[in-house]
C-alpha cells in the first residue's frame, strides 16, 4: 500500500511488522478514495447464488452445550463456529449456508438459552433476544435436546418460547451415541415426555458429533416445510367438519343446540382454519380441543403449528323466509279453518 503523512500509530505498527497501511481522518475525509480504490482492487466480488435466497431459512435452539454449534460444523463440513465443553461459548446468532442431498439450505446458530437469561447478564439476554429473533425469521426451527443430560423443564419453556412464532418445530435428540439402550428408554419414560408439546411433534434420533441421523432430519425439514405452505380447499375442510361432527355431536349451549355451519382456510404459520358457527364464545374448551386434535388428524400437520378461530355466525336463512301478506292472510284462514274442524 501507499503511505499517506505518516503518524506516531503509523510508525509504531511499522515497528510490529506491519509496513504498508493508509492513514485516514474519517471527519474530514482525508484518505478516504485511497482506501475504496484499494479495497476495490485487492477484495474479490462477492458471487452469490442467484438461488441463494429461496434456500429454507432453519434456526437451531436449544439450551447452552446442547451441540448446536458442532451440529452447524458437521453439516457445513468446516469449523465454521466456535466448538468447546464449556457451555456458553456462542453469544450471537450466526447464519451458516450449507448444502445436503443436492438443496441449499441456511442454518441459524444461535447462543444455548439458560435458565435465569433475564436476570444474570445484558449478554444472557442480549443472546436470548438474538436467538429469538432468529427463530421468527426462519421457515422452520429444530429444537435440540440434549439426551446425555435428559429432558429438563427448560426444553419445555424453551418450546413454549419458540411455539408464539407460529412456525413448524421439529425436536432433534442429539448424542445418542452417548446412550445404553437403558439410559435410552429412561429419557422416553421421563414424564415430560407425555407433555402436550411432545406428543404433536416429530422426534429425531442425531448425533451431531458422529454425523448420524441427518438424513432422516432433512426429510423431516422437507416434507414438514411442504406440508406447512399446504393452503387447504374449502370443500376438503367441510368434509372433514362434516366426518368430526358425525363421530362427536356439538353440545348445547345455553340450552341451544350448537350447529357449525362451514369452515375456510387463512392463513399459513401457523396454519390457520375459520370455522363459523352459531356460538364462538360460549365454546367448551373440551369441544374445542377435540376439533383442534381431529384436524391436526387428518390434515396430517405433525410438527406444524395450527390455530383454529371460532367465528358467530348468523343463521344464512334468517329474514330470507319472510311472508307476504297474502301468505300470512292465507296462513290466518287455515288456522281459522284447523280450530273450527277440532270443535
Amino acid at each position: 500500500m501507499i503511505k499517506k503523512n505518516v503518524s506516531n500509530a503509523s510508525y509504531d505498527l511499522s515497528q510490529k511488522g506491519i509496513k504498508d497501511s493508509i492513514s485516514i481522518s474519517a471527519e474530514h475525509s482525508i484518505g478516504l478514495d485511497e482506501l475504496k480504490k484499494y479495497l476495490k482492487s485487492n477484495i474479490a466480488e462477492n458471487i452469490s447464488d442467484p438461488e441463494g435466497g429461496n434456500s429454507p431459512r432453519i434456526s437451531i435452539i436449544g439450551r447452552p452445550n446442547a451441540g448446536k454449534s458442532t451440529l452447524i460444523n458437521s453439516l457445513s463440513s468446516k469449523d465454521r463456529v466456535i466448538v468447546s465443553p464449556l457451555a456458553g461459548t456462542t453469544i450471537d446468532a450466526i447464519n451458516v449456508p450449507v448444502e445436503f442431498d443436492g438443496r441449499k439450505y441456511e442454518l441459524f446458530d444461535t447462543a444455548g438459552i439458560r435458565k435465569g437469561y433475564k436476570t444474570k447478564t445484558n449478554i444472557e439476554y442480549f443472546s436470548y433476544v438474538r436467538a429469538m429473533h432468529a427463530a421468527s425469521e426462519s421457515d422452520i426451527t429444530i429444537l435440540l435436546i440434549d439426551a446425555d443430560s435428559g429432558l429438563v423443564d427448560q426444553d419445555l419453556k424453551i418450546l413454549s418460547m419458540i411455539e408464539k412464532f407460529g412456525k413448524p418445530i421439529i425436536l432433534a435428540l442429539n448424542k445418542i451415541d452417548l446412550l445404553s439402550r437403558k439410559k435410552m428408554k429412561e429419557f422416553f419414560d421421563n414424564k415430560k415426555m407425555e407433555k402436550r408439546f411432545f406428543e404433536d411433534l416429530k422426534l429425531i434420533k442425531i448425533s451431531a458429533l458422529k454425523g448420524k441421523g441427518f438424513k432422516k432430519l432433512f426429510k423431516e425439514i422437507d416434507d414438514t416445510l411442504q406440508k406447512s405452505v399446504t393452503k387447504f380447499t374449502t370443500s376438503k375442510l367441510n368434509r372433514i367438519l362434516k366426518r368430526v361432527i358425525e363421530d362427536r355431536s356439538p353440545p348445547s349451549v345455553s340450552g341451544k343446540s350448537l350447529k357449525f355451519r362451514y369452515i375456510h382456510f387463512a392463513g399459513i404459520n401457523p396454519t390457520t382454519l375459520v370455522i363459523h358457527a352459531s356460538q364462538d364464545k360460549k365454546l367448551p374448551a373440551n369441544y374445542k380441543k377435540y376439533i383442534y386434535n381431529s384436524f391436526k388428524k387428518y390434515l396430517d400437520l405433525q410438527s406444524i403449528q395450527l390455530k383454529i378461530i371460532f367465528r358467530k355466525s348468523d343463521n344464512p336463512y334468517k329474514g330470507k323466509n319472510t311472508l307476504t301478506e297474502r301468505q300470512i292472510k292465507k296462513r290466518k284462514r287455515l288456522l281459522s279453518f284447523v280450530k273450527k274442524a277440532k270443535k
